[in-house]
């Protein structure tokens, strides 16, 4: 039976639940991807291969769609759909399997994937197919105009479930609670599929559908194999573009909701602007803005640490809203009539799960630095200068259309050769340079000419985490954040003189190794295997360290998790990855375990400093919380010395600990009386009220 309504009743209808739809498929991203963290290490690759899996179930959704479109009758279609999408609501009240962490220090890539397949790949399927399936079926119950519209209106739906979630969402619900609204969600989704599958007829209509009124049929029906190329490279190069804007915000910041949500956010509002009108995208306007953004890309990543973080953030999403207005702006352009928009919608996401690999698997393995960004640029220069020739459009070209074409092209090419070259002669001048998933790391040799001064230097993305000089009698210096008066300096120096145990996460090169003494155990915890070959090959503070040095591969929580009490004199939590802060490592659940392995009277040593993050403010609520007592020491950086500005927050169980001594002269800790912070769990906790 069809359901009989007026059109403008099941218009709304279908709107509803399409809009409903998306809302959850992007609501659900940033949940699953905050419940994993802090079971595969927190790093910022974690996010971005949700994004690849998002992207590739994306794709299994759109196929779905087009298949079901292609081969069934349209009642045949709701009735699978609607026992699929009852399938999903149903597994939706079992609860989700254990996260099983990765051994050691191995690449979490697939089991991530498998996590996630495992925890929604149903139910995020039967949403992915939600927006191409419900224009289809619209279409078909109704034979209106293009429903692009409805496409638009996705969007939207997927925008608004992506930007409540950090600031609404988040903040006031745990992720328990956020499960349970998501699964009641889903419910209502559920009935509203089932209204609009009860109104598609039982056969299809013969009366046609309508395009664009500016588009015209394609001669022979479907659309060129060549139109079908550049509809899966657009939506490639816009992948590629949010995916390494996103690597680029996590690596310096931190890797969180609030900082996941932005760049996907400007992705999908190019989408509906684009979809909405094609007023929105004027190609002459947006090749200048793409020339700039190149340029800005450089002068962003030059200028990192010296601007703030709004200017900072800003930069990359105006550089990721020009070039996804451009891709998809160019999508719109090339748009089918709506009797393929399945086919339509299907390459989109192709291209967008291809992209999607090539930044999150093929990337890391063949590029030794973060290339995707200018590469993913000059992709969107290219397939816009072609589409011009295609189309011989020579308004972007003014003046001599020749010579300037063929200028701007070999210009371009050229800045693509430039990056290429730099990727496979792996960083100019470094002694080593590597990328995995857990990030980029370089060293480079420095002041050579300068004897007393000479020194290997080791960054992470752009932040230096490591310095060694390398003239015999400063070889043993502890530099960098560990100097003598740093934190770290004060408590190891302070430490009884009888044999320790000393327990740090995060290696770095082994710097805090130079305070060790003979009987001393030091104890590091790191998760990526290319630092641990580093600290061991070129630099000698672990070699050359009077103490026993263990290290033990593996995210520095999970494997305190997992191991029996290690009876630590000091535990030292420094595990940034560049810039970026492992908010897993910060959490109560987290501290219970680390007091766990600790000595009654020993110290935990938080390394807080960050540009744009009050860091202190998250350790004081946990102490507060937990009864410790709290001591902040800031210190200055000396560069003759090697040593940086640090700040660092002290704990202990013993309230005596800090009461005198270099550590109680030099406590800072009363600065947080008008600033206490908000207390961070597994469960909760807000990046957006710490920031500077």
């Amino acid at each position: 039976m069809v359901l009989k309504v007026s059109p403008r009743i099941r218009t709304a209808v279908f709107a509803l639940t399409t809009t409903l739809g998306a809302f959850l498929l992007f609501q659900v991203q940033p949940m699953t991807g905050k419940i994993l963290l802090p079971s595969l290490g927190g790093a910022p690759s974690v996010w971005t291969t949700c994004l690849l899996f998002f992207q590739c179930v994306l794709l299994g959704g759109y196929t779905y769609a087009h298949l079901g479109m292609a081969r069934l009758r349209p009642r045949t279609q709701g009735a699978l759909h609607l026992s699929l999408v009852t399938a999903a609501a149903l597994l939706l009240t079992l609860p989700w399997p254990p996260i099983r962490s990765p051994d050691g220090a191995s690449d979490p890539t697939w089991t991530i994937i498998s996590t996630l397949t495992r925890m929604i790949g149903l139910p995020y399927l039967i949403l992915s197919s939600t927006s191409p399936l419900l224009q289809s079926w619209l279409v078909t119950a109704s034979g209106q105009a293009s429903p692009y519209w409805l496409f638009a209106l996705s969007n939207m739906g997927s925008l608004l479930g992506l930007l409540t979630y950090p600031f609404f969402f988040e903040p006031a619900f745990g992720l328990a609670a956020q499960r349970s609204l998501w699964s009641a969600s889903f419910v209502v989704f559920a009935i509203g599929c089932a209204a609009c599958a009860a109104c598609l007829p039982r056969a299809p209509r013969s009366d046609g559908l309508e395009t664009f009124p500016d588009m015209e049929e394609p001669p022979g029906g479907a659309p060129a194999p060549g139109v079908r190329l550049l509809w899966f490279l657009l939506s490639a190069s816009g992948s590629i573009m949010l995916m390494a804007i996103t690597n680029r915000v996590c690596q310096d910041l931190a890797v969180a909701p609030l900082l996941w949500v932005a760049p996907l956010s400007v992705y999908l509002a190019t989408f509906v602007l684009c979809f909405h009108s094609r007023r929105w995208y004027y190609r002459p306007l947006y090749l200048a803005a793409l020339v700039f953004a190149t340029l800005a890309t450089y002068r962003l990543g030059e200028a990192e640490f010296r601007q703030g973080l709004t200017l900072l953030v800003l930069g990359y999403l105006l550089i990721l809203f020009v070039s996804c207005m451009v891709c998809h702006g160019e999508l719109v352009r090339l748009a089918p009539p709506a009797r393929h928009l399945t086919l339509f919608y299907l390459t989109i996401s192709a291209g967008g799960a291809f992209g999607g690999i090539l930044v999150g698997v093929v990337a890391p393995r063949i590029f030794t630095d973060y290339l995707e960004l200018p590469l993913g640029l000059q992709a969107c220069m290219i397939l816009l200068l072609t589409l011009a020739v295609r189309e011989q459009d020579w308004s972007l070209l003014p003046g001599r259309r020749t010579p300037v074409l063929a200028s701007v092209l070999l210009g371009t090419l050229w800045v693509a050769g430039s990056v290429l070259t730099c990727a496979v002669q792996g960083g100019g001048g470094s002694v080593l340079t590597r990328r995995s998933f857990f990030g980029v790391i370089r060293v480079l040799e420095e002041f050579k000419g300068a004897p007393h001064a000479h020194c290997l230097t080791f960054y992470n993305g752009r932040v230096l985490h490591g310095l060694q000089f390398l003239h015999p009698d400063r070889r043993r210096l502890p530099t960098t954040y560990y100097g003598p008066e740093s934190g770290a300096g004060l408590v190891l120096a302070a430490a009884p003189a009888s044999t320790r145990r000393i327990g740090v996460v995060g290696l770095g090169v082994g710097t805090l190794a130079a305070y060790g003494r003979p009987g001393d155990v030091f104890r590091f915890y790191e998760i990526n295997p290319d630092v641990i070959d580093t600290a061991r090959r070129l630099f000698r503070f672990v070699p050359d360290s009077a103490a026993r040095v263990e290290i033990v591969p593996g995210d520095g929580r999970v494997v305190l998790e997992a191991e029996e009490a290690q009876h630590f004199d000091v535990l030292v939590l420094d595990a940034f990855s560049g810039a970026s802060v492992p908010v897993h490592l910060l959490t109560v659940e987290a501290f219970r375990t680390y007091l766990r392995h600790l000595v009654p009277d020993g110290v935990i040593l938080v390394h807080v400093s960050h540009h744009h993050l009050d860091l202190g403010s998250v350790v004081w609520a946990v102490s507060r919380h937990l009864g410790l007592a709290a001591a902040s020491i800031d210190s200055e950086g000396d560069p003759l010395k090697g040593t940086s500005p640090a700040e660092y927050m002290l704990l202990t169980q013993n309230p005596d600990r800090f009461a005198s001594g270099p550590i109680h002269g030099r406590d800072r800790s009363s600065r947080f009386a008008t600033r206490p912070g908000d207390l961070w769990t597994d469960d909760r906790n807000d990046l957006y009220r710490i920031l500077k």
